[in-house]
């Protein structure tokens, strides 16, 4: 018996146990779990629950390196070891790529008992000492032995929560950023974790970090569940520089089902796991029942006058639940009301002064925001229109353009009351542009942050899956738009742990090739004026946060709202200024009645939908 072998026939004998009581957790050693090395079979982890092979699988034992315009394949399989400790291992590389590149790869991996739980974490990091300019992929096998019927549940895209039984024949799911896999026929992931197990026995979940893409592939066969996960940069477009180390971080989770368990706790280990510096938001924001939009109505004087209106219909206990956003109250897209010379807010501007010409001051403005929140509502800044900059204004900076791998340039087609000429979606990639929204959002915190919760980032879906530019470097760009709102969420963060930054990816209605950014923000506020078929795509994306959506047509398209509050459990939405273009202080006695008592029926509701298993529509 080899021993690839050897491990699979302890590794049944482990999985056939974990329902019986283990010992206690903590422990150092065999009885809280160990991390060991094996020139036999590469890393093996053994802990109360039972034991993985995170080298050994379908391929073989070790990490592989693929270069495939080159015919080349290295696999990683004879490391310098340090056992750190029991529960901790460092591996050490060094193989010869093509073209004499001496290629360093470090793996440091971590284990912990959480109580019951398994966890095990993986930083993987290369350095080549040559650039890599054509495509690289790396696969990292995996393998653990599970009794009859194992089977997996995948988080597609769409919002469903999928259970495949594992056969011989393989199951992929593929988490889409970077660099995506498209030859490779896998279903479309919203977070990239995949759970196995057997019902009612054990759980297992198996992810990386979302910052770059990676396919799982699953199969069973004799009792072993055989896994690899693979991702691949595409070093024609955006190489890998020489001397610069390229990290990715990895996932295992184990743990004993629970009868009659829902889905999920593998989602929140993926969570815990691999974004541990990106906290859930605050829990104000699973109170609220009521969002709403102000596009500078009524000449500017809307808002107040809504908010007014609001505050005479509903109690105090109940204002707290709703979340009212200040919009277009900028003068240019692009601008914001930014200083750039000064790095502070304009003490006054024009909002919308092609169309609208309403004056503003920053006293006049805090007044509003301040007046809303002293009558016990949530108020949320509009922080802006996507990455956009708007070319018919003086602010506006060609060289900051998005500019695609072809060399074009990418137009987003909005135009409104709020625009003067065509406008551009801005390289998120570009040091200059990621400074300048950090830049913006400290001004804005420091003139307005004291009276408002939060602040929405509108439309953040103009930079698709797969995007690369150029200049003023070569660069994953859809990789650097969810880095900049990570980095933005915590600096509102820092500023305030109870203030809020919201993501707008609009998933599912305006596309399927757009990454969920607002896994690192505090949840999304998306402009998809809840229609129906939008919802579950953004159930996943919003796992820890909420879900919640923009209604234009919030009184001839009041279905919509209410088919998303009665099937998904998200607020009511209502707005002004725009379509509809009628607030609270213009509903009609009939408007009112069944608006509110949306709201009263949203209020006195519980839970809400966090992923499918059955279609809504057939309820």
């Amino acid at each position: 018996m080899n021993k690839c072998a050897s491990i699979r026939f302890a590794l049944l004998l482990a999985f056939a146990a974990w329902a019986v009581p283990t010992a206690a957790a903590g422990a150092e050693g065999e009885a809280g779990g160990r991390l060991s090395w094996d020139p036999r079979a590469g890393v093996e982890l053994q802990s109360p629950l039972g034991s993985v092979s995170l080298d050994c699988g379908a391929t073989g034992i070790g990490p592989i390196l693929r270069f495939p315009g080159k015919g080349v394949e290295v696999r990683l399989s004879s490391p310098k070891v340090e056992q750190l400790n029991p529960r901790e291992l460092l591996l050490r590389y060094q193989v010869t790529g093509p073209g004499e590149n001496v290629i360093g790869v470090v793996r440091r991996i971590r284990m912990v008992q959480r109580g019951d739980e398994t966890e095990l974490t993986e930083e993987f990091s290369l350095t080549p000492s040559k650039v890599i300019d054509t495509n690289l992929e790396i696969e990292r096998p995996f393998s653990l032995r599970a009794a009859a019927t194992p089977q997996a549940v995948l988080p597609l895209y769409n919002g469903w929560a999928r259970t495949f039984p594992l056969g011989g024949e393989a199951l992929r799911g593929q988490w889409q950023l970077g660099n995506v896999l498209a030859d490779v026929p896998s279903q479309q992931l919203a977070l990239p974790v995949v759970e196995v197990g057997q019902k009612g026995k054990w759980l297992a979940a198996v992810c990386a970090d979302p910052y770059f893409g990676s396919l799982y592939e699953l199969s069973a066969r004799e009792g072993r569940i055989s896994g690899a996960v693979r991702w691949r940069y595409a070093g024609g477009k955006v190489p890998l520089a020489a001397g610069r180390e390229e990290t990715r971080h990895f996932g295992v989770w184990l743990a004993a089902a629970k009868p009659d368990e829902p889905f999920g706790r593998s989602l929140d280990a993926f969570f815990r796991l691999m974004l541990p510096d990106v906290p859930p938001g605050p829990k104000w924001l699973h109170e609220i029942a009521m969002v709403g939009y102000d596009y500078l109505s009524d000449g500017g004087k809307g808002w107040e006058k809504d908010v007014q209106e609001l505050a005479r219909l509903l109690p105090p206990d109940q204002r707290r639940r709703v979340a009212l956003c200040f919009h277009g109250w900028y003068e240019t897209i692009g601008g914001y009301g930014y200083d750039d010379a000064r790095k502070e807010m304009k003490q006054q501007w024009v909002a919308m002064g092609r169309t609208r010409k309403v004056r503003f001051t920053q006293d006049e403005v805090r007044r509003q925001l301040k007046m809303a929140r002293d009558l016990g509502f949530r108020v949320l800044w509009y922080f802006g229109d996507g990455i956009l900059q708007d070319s018919g204004t003086p602010c506006y900076r060609p060289e900051w353009d998005f500019v695609d791998e072809h060399g074009k340039q990418v137009v987003s087609g909005w135009t409104g009351p709020d625009t003067w000429g065509r406008t551009f979606a801005r390289n998120p990639a570009h040091p200059q542009v990621s400074q300048w929204y950090q830049d913006y959002l400290a001004a804005l915190l420091k003139a307005y942050g004291p009276v408002v919760d939060g602040f929405v980032w509108d439309e953040t879906f103009y930079i698709r899956t797969g995007a690369t530019t150029r200049v003023p470097q070569p660069a994953y760009c859809d990789r650097a738009m969810l880095t900049l709102i990570k980095a933005l969420t915590a600096q509102v963060r820092a500023a305030d742990p109870q203030k809020v930054f919201l993501a707008s990816d609009c998933l599912g209605g305006v596309g399927t090739n757009i990454p969920g950014y607002a896994i690192v923000a505090d949840g999304t506020y998306q402009d998809t004026a809840c229609a129906p078929a939008a919802w579950s795509y953004g159930l996943f994306p919003a796992w820890r946060n909420v879900l919640w959506s923009c209604n234009w047509w919030s009184v001839t398209k009041f279905n919509d709202t209410r088919w998303g509050v009665e099937h998904y459990g998200v607020p009511v939405a209502i707005s002004n200024g725009w379509e509809d273009d009628r607030g609270p202080w213009k509903w009609t006695p009939q408007d009112r009645e069944k608006i509110l008592a949306l709201f009263r029926q949203r209020l006195a509701r519980q839970d809400r939908v966090r992923y499918l298993t059955v279609d809504p529509a057939v309820r």
